[in-house]
């Protein structure tokens, strides 16, 4: 769908990676990959904002209503990983924000979905 963003860090405090999509759209999830020198997220949750909204809700998990920990890039920076999300949301800006990491924080990433006529 949608951005093929790459930034190295070698911090996590306060990281996140935020795509505006100019519009609303249906997300239905995330394609992750490493960055060079295996730098790696391996661990990262998901936010998004929908419009007229100025907060952010969270991807939730099944028991218990917390934020969604997703698996990224554990074994190899290499190889893409994707993260389907039990719903799809619409949200007109989605933030992947780092957990865990190795080495260094390095995101590629793709939002899979569509720009269907959204309400």
């Amino acid at each position: 769908m949608i951005s093929n963003v790459l930034v190295e860090n070698r911090q996590l405090f306060n990281c996140w990676y935020e795509v505006d999509l100019g519009m609303s759209a249906v997300v239905s999830g995330v394609i992750t990959q490493g960055g060079l020198y295996y730098y790696r997220v391996t661990r990262y949750k998901v936010s998004y904002k929908k419009l007229p909204s100025l907060d952010f809700e969270d991807i939730l998990d099944r028991k218990g209503g917390f934020g969604k920990v997703f698996e990224g890039n554990i074994e190899d920076s290499r190889f893409p990983i994707t993260n389907m999300f039990e719903e799809c949301i619409v949200a007109t800006i989605v933030r992947v924000v780092p957990v865990a990491y190795k080495h260094g924080v390095a995101l590629r990433l793709e939002l899979l979905g569509c720009y269907n006529e959204v309400e």
